[in-house]
């Protein structure tokens, strides 16, 4: 779920433009965990299943699996989440399958490089965007009204900004 906040007018409203001042607004969203799915979403009912999810976080990438085979090794667990959803949300925290895991990207400094890259060697011919593929569909099956949504009104936007320029110059 997305909602825009006015900072001048300090109110959510409901576009990306305040309609009472006129300014830009702050964007705010919020990523709901469906169980069921096993994906994030910005509906709190997810589109797919109609299962109410759980707040996860308030952005969240996907890991790609070259990533997810890199975290594996650091956490002593080659191809462990080989068949997980995972996802890197706000701060640089890890989830597989909607649930933070123990890692930080502080202590990467105690790990060797070549050790890393030795075993990134040794799995990634074993390595599958298989399970990856399968949850980014989802993925995107139950974002696509949030994303065709944001498109639109940034369109909106960059074209009413793009007339009050032209405006000025004819």
């Amino acid at each position: 779920m997305i909602k825009y906040h006015c900072k001048k007018c300090n109110m959510e409203i409901e576009q990306s433009t305040c309609s009472v001042c006129g300014e830009r607004a702050q964007i705010q969203s919020r990523l709901f965990w469906c169980k069921h799915c096993n994906i994030p979403t910005y509906d709190e009912v997810c589109p797919i299943c109609g299962q109410t999810g759980t707040y996860f976080t308030s952005d969240a990438r996907p890991v790609f699996p070259e990533e997810r085979l890199l975290l594996e090794i650091l956490l002593e667990k080659p191809l462990e989440f080989i068949n997980d959803s995972v996802w890197n949300g706000t701060g640089n925290r890890y989830y597989i399958n909607g649930k933070r895991i123990p890692f930080s990207i502080a202590n990467l400094r105690k790990y060797s490089v070549s050790a890393i890259i030795e075993q990134l060697n040794r799995y990634k011919l074993d390595n599958s965007y298989e399970a990856f593929e399968r949850y980014i569909g989802l993925w995107v099956q139950a974002n696509s009204k949030h994303y065709s949504y944001v498109t639109t009104e940034a369109k909106q936007y960059i074209t009413g900004i793009s007339q009050s320029y032209i405006l000025q110059f004819f």
